[in-house]
């Protein structure tokens, strides 16, 4: 399983700057990117104002692939003002036995460790 975490660079920017209806719109904009990003069978939620986990059953590579899929889609969807990108976390296990929890805390580390980068950017763990 693999689990994509990702965080709306600035997003606060966008509400503050172009308002709260541009700001939700830019969220559907980012949930249709989100679905074009990765197969029909995977799951695409949100679970806090601006990171959403997206869960791939697929390897490491197949959903790196994907969320790099998804940044550059984000790049395209938003040229200009106001302008979108996303830091992404990226976990796989193997395990039968993996903590929901603790997936989840390794997608988020990794989402942070995207953000301390530079942004923009993905980074990937394997549990």
């Amino acid at each position: 399983m693999a689990l994509l975490y990702l965080d709306l660079d600035d997003f606060k920017v966008i509400n503050d700057s172009h308002g709260h209806q541009t700001g939700d719109a830019v969220l559907r904009l980012v949930a249709d990117a989100m679905r074009s990003s990765v197969r029909q069978a995977d799951m695409v939620g949100r679970l806090a104002a601006t990171s959403s986990p997206c869960s791939c059953r697929d390897r490491l590579r197949l959903a790196d692939a994907a969320a790099k899929r998804l940044a550059e889609g984000l790049r395209k969807v938003f040229k200009g003002t106001p302008t979108v990108t996303a830091s992404i976390g990226v976990v796989s296990c193997s395990a039968p036995e993996a903590n929901t929890d603790e997936l989840l805390r390794r997608a988020d580390q990794a989402m942070y460790e995207a953000k301390r980068s530079g942004k923009d950017r993905v980074v990937q763990v394997a549990l």
